[in-house]
């Protein structure tokens, strides 16, 4: 078990980066907007209920997105400005 996530559960590139490999797939490819797409909220809602199942919380959740994040490289920050008229 790694930092609360079973081996079989995990994509393992380097000893250093350890996500579900199902994760990949709740992000935007581009973006990187988390349940951003129609098709990425189903495989995130899917993501969380695996998580649930197999009994990891949240600190051990956002260790796997943070890794995962990281793995893409330097992210450009975007902002949204919403105006309301």
């Amino acid at each position: 078990m790694l930092r609360g996530i079973p081996f079989g559960m995990i994509r393992k590139e380097d000893e250093s980066m350890a996500f579900d490999s199902e994760l990949r797939g709740c992000f935007g490819e581009s973006d990187l907007i988390f349940a951003g797409h129609p098709m990425d909220e189903v495989r995130a809602f899917k993501w969380l209920i695996s998580l649930r199942e197999r009994g990891i919380g949240l600190a051990a959740a956002k260790a796997q997105v943070d890794e995962y994040l990281r793995s893409r490289g330097p992210i450009k920050t975007i902002f949204r400005t919403n105006c309301s008229e």
